[in-house]
């Protein structure tokens, strides 16, 4: 699947309790932030910390099940992510 976000679009925090899923970015620049645990998450009363990787052209980004995740783009320009998912059994 492919996704296009355009300048200062967002996909809001989200998870999937069942699912991996692996993200190219084909062009335009952004930052994809994944909760650093599957224990916390942006409604998290214990504070919710995360890691940031800036996106751009090349960059893969693999994300684990019940682990939270966004995606922003910070450019001028559409981002342009082709992404799949992998289900656990």
């Amino acid at each position: 699947s492919q996704a296009v976000l355009p300048p200062q679009g967002e996909v809001e925090w989200h998870v999937h309790e069942t699912k991996y899923e692996v993200f190219l970015c084909e062009s335009g620049v952004g930052i994809f932030s994944v909760a650093e645990s599957s224990d916390t998450g942006p409604s998290s009363k214990d504070g919710f910390v995360s890691h940031d990787t800036v996106l751009g052209e090349g960059v893969t980004i693999a994300v684990k099940p019940r682990f939270f995740h966004s995606i922003r783009n910070t450019g001028k320009q559409d981002l342009v992510l082709t992404y799949f998912g992998i289900a656990e059994d």
